[in-house]
């Protein structure tokens, strides 16, 4: 009996949190960083000029996304020296299915402390094969309960002596041999792109399409990139936060010339069916997770059977209706923009099991096309599986009380 109580608990929490995880969204996670984070630097960032042109051929030497179905949620990512895949894994990071931030199958790098007790270390290395007077990295990035965690992720060239970037549990961007130039938040959208410019030995650091810092950077030739979770300096696995850890995805190199969008798109259930009028209220998210525009956005809505809209709330000036979906387009999605679109639709009883899909495209080239769609159930309630879940756990304590 006991174990049946158990394994219903265990089944009704996964509903909850499946469901749970359908409408979750961070308030954070499209904040960039703010003017005031800068200036509360010493080095005054964002004050700097933007990296020159690249007028060369575009080139892209590595473009990774964990996405399926060369990458498994619940597992390593696959390696190969391929410019697709991670060329070497430090410990054990694993992909997931979302995280807060992050919600299309990123890579996680934890502190599980599964390599100490001396050494803990987990990451990707990254290898760059093409020599280019200019290179461009960027990659998105989200941490998890870094702050006060002995933590901290790391940007590595070339196996130097020293990480270039240091993302540390203070909440302070570092650049080697300069200091901090920043500040970020936990649960915060973090989108990085390092300028590196061998004609003129500069380095320029941008996040969130925010200018941070540009200075001198010696680069003879850039071969590998290493992407690393460790503890900071002096740190005992005691110390070390074991729930701390950082999503990654969309790693790009490149020579700079090449522009990229990567629309990515977000659905919830804003409201629980109402069984008088049987109408469901949806929201839908539309970002632009890139540095550069995406032109000639379109997003299409396709409504379930049964299903025809009752309202319609959008930023956006051209919507059209029909019986079968909601077309939405604009000609242009700028870099870190997003827009909205909620719809209500009046749901007929049997379409309560079948799903709203949102697909986004773009005429503009896309770094990962597969976080643009989303299906979410018309029907169902998390209210019912969380009180089954608390009457589980009731009977349980009841049952070991007694026994």
């Amino acid at each position: 009996m006991k174990n049946i109580l158990i394994a219903l608990c265990w089944l009704a929490s996964l509903g909850v949190l499946s469901l749970h995880a359908e409408s979750f969204h961070s308030l954070n996670g499209n904040e960039n960083l703010s003017a005031g984070d800068a200036a509360d630097l010493d080095s005054g960032s964002a004050c700097c000029s933007s990296a020159p042109a690249d007028n060369s051929p575009p080139q892209v030497f590595a473009a990774l996304n964990f996405s399926s179905p060369l990458h498994v949620a619940g597992q390593k990512p696959a390696t190969g020296d391929s410019g697709i895949t991670p060329a070497g894994l430090t410990g054990n990071p694993q992909v997931v299915a979302a995280t807060p931030v992050l919600q299309h199958q990123p890579l996680v790098l934890n502190s599980d402390l599964i390599n100490g007790p001396c050494c803990y270390e987990e990451g990707i290395q990254v290898l760059v094969h093409d020599d280019a007077q200019h290179y461009l990295i960027s990659f998105d990035l989200a941490s998890e309960q870094l702050d006060g965690s002995f933590n901290q992720f790391q940007l590595w060239l070339n196996g130097d002596s020293a990480p270039l970037l240091r993302f540390q549990s203070d909440h302070l961007v570092m650049v080697e041999g300069v200091g901090a130039v920043a500040g970020f938040h936990d649960n915060q959208l973090l989108h990085v792109q390092v300028w590196l410019d061998r004609e003129q030995q500069q380095l320029t650091l941008r996040i969130n399409n925010q200018h941070i810092y540009q200075g001198q950077r010696a680069l003879a030739s850039l071969q590998s990139l290493q992407f690393l979770m460790t503890i900071e300096g002096g740190a005992t696995p005691e110390q070390v936060n074991p729930e701390a850890r950082v999503a990654l995805d969309n790693i790009v190199v490149s020579n700079g010339s090449f522009g990229y969008a990567n629309l990515q798109t977000h659905v919830q259930r804003t409201a629980p069916s109402d069984t008088r009028q049987d109408t469901v209220e949806f929201a839908t998210t539309i970002s632009n997770i890139s540095a550069h525009a995406a032109h000639d956005v379109v997003i299409t809505q396709l409504l379930p059977e049964g299903s025809r809209v009752a309202a319609i709330d959008s930023s956006l000036p051209d919507c059209e209706v029909t019986e079968q979906q909601v077309l939405c387009r604009t000609a242009s999605l700028g870099a870190m923009e997003q827009i909205q679109v909620n719809i209500a639709l009046n749901v007929a009883k049997e379409a309560a099991n079948k799903g709203l899909t949102v697909i986004a495209t773009s005429a503009t080239d896309e770094i990962d096309n597969h976080d643009n769609q989303m299906t979410v159930r018309v029907g169902g309630s998390g209210s019912l599986l969380l009180l089954l879940a608390l009457l589980a756990l009731w009977l349980l304590r009841v049952i070991e009380r007694r026994q």
